[in-house]
C-alpha cells in the first residue's frame, strides 16, 4: 500500500505496509521529497515486512524494514515471518546491496559472542531469549 503523509509532508512520501483497523504492527519508508524518484518499486509483504528497491550507483539498493513477532506469539508465526523474509532476500537481484534492519524482539546474550563470534561482537544484553537464538540462526545463514 501506498500512502501520502498528511499532516506536513512537505512533498515526503510513506510507503506503508501493515494494519490500517489498529494502531500497532505495520512498516513502512519514509522517503524524502528529493529522492522519490529514486524509487524503482515498493513491495508491501505484511504487517511485518516492506521492501523498497532505490536506483543507485554503482549498485541499486534494496531495503527490507521488519517488525519481528514477540515472545507472546507462536513459533509458527515466528516460522512464517522468517519464511517470508527469506523469500524477500531470494527475489532481492543479486547484484542489489541489500540491507535488512529492523525491529527484531530478539536479545543476544553476552554469551553468544563466544559462540556466534563471527555473527555477533562483545556489545550484547546479558541475557539472550529465544527469539535472539532464531536471529542469530538467520544471520548465520549469511
Amino acid at each position: 500500500m501506498e500512502t501520502h503523509r498528511r499532516n506536513n509532508s512537505g512533498g515526503h512520501k510513506v510507503y506503508y505496509s501493515g494494519r490500517d483497523d489498529i494502531h500497532s504492527e505495520g512498516v513502512g519508508f519514509l522517503v524524502h521529497k528529493d529522492t522519490i524518484s529514486t524509487v524503482m518499486g515498493c513491495r508491501p509483504v505484511s504487517s511485518r515486512l516492506i521492501s523498497i528497491r532505490l536506483k543507485a550507483t554503482p549498485f541499486d539498493i534494496s531495503v527490507v524494514q521488519s517488525y519481528a513477532p514477540t515472545n507472546d506469539y507462536s513459533d509458527e508465526d515466528l516460522d512464517d515471518f522468517y519464511n517470508q523474509l527469506q523469500e524477500i532476500i531470494d527475489e532481492t537481484p543479486k547484484k542489489d546491496i541489500l540491507v535488512v534492519q529492523g525491529d527484531w524482539n530478539a536479545k543476544v546474550g553476552i554469551d553468544a559472542q563466544a559462540i556466534w563470534k563471527d555473527i555477533c561482537g562483545p556489545s550484547c544484553n546479558p541475557t539472550r531469549n529465544e527469539r535472539g537464538y532464531q536471529l542469530l540462526k538467520f544471520a548465520a545463514t549469511y
